[in-house]
């Protein structure tokens, strides 16, 4: 099922997206259970624009009741590959949705983007490398084992071009600054 709405998407027509869109919001996908939607979500997603933002906001509007369900619509926004998402994590950070109280919601956003989406967190501007160590240094206090696990994204830093390692090593150095941080 799954890889059919997948191959209609990618229909040579050029309408495939919009059909699997539509088929996706009128629940023809057999995407009726949470993790059929989510899979819809991410079928559609594949496409950026108002067609995404409003599957996004509809598929939050259904779930926002389940924490588990919406830790994978900030993990989703996370993993995207689409050229806004640096800038969709630093809103979702902000988002009244997300709290570093819970430390799954914190995993889902700030994990994914610095562990799993290398591209966008890598990012020459350095703006991902600021919102982890703004979330790491907030998050030290109430929970320093998930803090630690998220500096992790850190530790390729010698790997990378001068510019990169220099903004890595300047957000470390700023976290290692902190007064009071765990050991």
């Amino acid at each position: 099922r799954h890889v059919a709405a997948e191959h209609q998407r990618a229909a040579p027509d050029g309408h495939g997206s919009r059909r699997c869109r539509g088929a996706w919001r009128a629940g023809r996908l057999g995407f009726e259970r949470r993790r059929g939607r989510r899979r819809g979500l991410v079928i559609v997603g594949v496409h950026g624009g108002p067609p995404r933002d409003a599957a996004l906001a509809t598929f939050h509007t259904r779930w926002q009741a389940d924490p588990l369900v919406l830790d994978k619509w900030f993990a989703l926004q996370a993993a995207s590959g689409h050229p806004d998402t640096l800038e969709r994590a630093l809103a979702l950070a902000q988002h009244p949705d997300f709290t570093l109280a819970n430390p799954n919601r914190a995993r889902a956003l700030l994990a994914t983007l610095g562990l799993r989406n290398q591209f966008h967190f890598h990012s020459k501007c350095g703006r991902g490398y600021a919102l982890l160590a703004d979330q790491v240094i907030a998050l030290d206090p109430s929970n320093p084992h998930l803090a630690a696990r998220l500096v992790g994204a850190f530790n390729p830093w010698r790997r990378f071009d001068a510019d990169r390692q220099q903004a890595m090593r300047g957000q470390l150095e700023r976290i290692a600054g902190q007064p009071g941080l765990s050991r």
